[in-house]
């Protein structure tokens, strides 16, 4: 009967890791065609470091924890970023290296938030 409680953990915990490879590798070819007229190989590269950092982020931090909200939070940003990739491309007029700027931008926020309330919540509750 326990096992059943935590099939959702179980769920979460296995769909983070390829949600985010699959989000990390649709974000860079979505990156790659809009930028193909580019011919700045620095500035591409720098384009590639920015958009892929959350991901790597994301992945070190989830790689030795148990099911936590830094997983739900890795499902988020990988869920969110393809859509508001895929539509910040396919927005017609609008450049979209505006979004692959954007978006890195809003999930280091977002991680940088939980890490902070997972590290206030974790000092809380030891000093009870």
């Amino acid at each position: 009967m326990n096992n059943a409680n935590n099939n959702p953990y179980k769920l979460v915990h296995a769909a983070a890791l390829p949600a985010l490879l699959i989000a990390a590798v649709w974000s860079l070819c979505l990156m790659f065609i809009a930028g193909h007229s580019n011919k700045s190989m620095v500035l591409m590269s720098l384009f590639t470091l920015w958009v892929v950092s959350p991901y790597a982020a994301l992945f070190i931090i989830n790689r030795k924890s148990r099911v936590t909200v830094r997983h739900y939070l890795t499902i988020t940003i990988s869920v969110c970023s393809v859509i508001f990739y895929t539509v910040g491309y396919l927005y017609p007029g609008k450049t979209p290296a505006f979004v692959f700027l954007l978006i890195p931008l809003i999930s280091w926020l977002l991680i940088g938030s939980a890490i902070f309330i997972s590290k206030k919540n974790n000092k809380i509750k030891s000093e009870k």
